[in-house]
This record gives C-alpha cells, structure tokens and sequence, in this order.
C-alpha cells in the first residue's frame, strides 16, 4: 500500500498517524489537501450518518484510465473463447474421419462387387472430395462464427 494509501486509511478510521505516517502527510500536498474531507468523512462514519456518494465526473476519468486494461482483457477473452470454441469443435473430428474412412472403405467394397473397379474408384473418389469440401467449409467457418458471437456478446453487454 502507498505511504498516502496508509495515511488515508488511518484518518478514516480515527487512529493516530505513526511517526512515518506524520512525516508523510506534512510533506505531501495530496495528503494536505485530502484530510479535511477524510477528517469530515471519518466523522460522518462515527455518527452513523449517510456518506455521500462518488461524484458524477468520477466514473468517466475511471472508464478512461481504466480504458487500455479493459481493452486488453476483452482481446485475451476474446481469443480464449475463440479457443475454446476451436478444441470443442476439432474434438470429435478424430472420431468423424474414422467413421468416414469406414464408409468409404464399405462403399468402394460395395460398388467393386456391381460395378467395374475405376468407376467404384471414380465414384468413392468423388464421395471423398465431396466430404473433404463439406469438412473444410465446416471446419473453417468455426473461427468466422465464434467471432461473430463473440462480437454480438460484446455489443449486447457494452
């Protein structure tokens, strides 16, 4: 805590400034300029009056300073979802292209006893290239539609 922290704190709750403390508040025009209002506030305390609220300018310069961090943190928030979303859909793909490999494997097995083998060739080959289209638009409209979400979160709750 800051030299000017602890002394604020100490006058709010009434007790004495330790020697350092003291020291510090008789040099320190922030420590100077404050400790009539902190002396009036700690009174109000102690007589269990209501204590005035923060003034109206105080949450814009807070928005402001605190401006950047919270720009930061939306970016991290935003890439951890856009993670999160990216595992949860590659999860299962493992298990997706098993079971594609045995449908293809089944169908050419299947056209080879009717029909010659290049054309059961042609068209399990086909069957994949349809499925690797399917699987590439599939799979990279994720990050697009993640993004979007994120980006319609972020507008609902700002």
């Amino acid at each position: 805590m800051s030299a000017c922290a602890e002394v604020h704190s100490q006058r709010l709750l009434g007790e004495g400034l330790d020697g350092r403390g003291a020291a510090h508040a008789e040099r320190c025009p922030r420590c100077i300029a404050a400790e009539p209002a902190l002396r009036a506030l700690a009174r109000r305390l102690e007589a269990g009056q209501a204590v005035p609220g923060p003034s109206h300018e105080l949450a814009p310069r807070v928005l402001l300073a605190a401006g950047p961090l919270l720009a930061r943190n939306r970016r991290l928030h935003a890439v951890r979802q856009l993670v999160r979303a990216i595992g949860a859909a590659l999860l299962p793909l493992p298990l997706i292209l098993v079971a594609d490999a045995w449908l293809v494997r089944s169908a050419y097995a299947l056209l080879s006893t009717v029909l010659p083998g290049m054309v059961s060739l042609y068209l399990v080959a086909s069957y994949v290239a349809l499925l690797a289209v399917l699987l590439g638009l599939a799979y990279g409209a994720i990050p697009l539609l993640a993004d979007r979400q994120l980006r319609l979160r972020r507008e609902f709750y700002v």
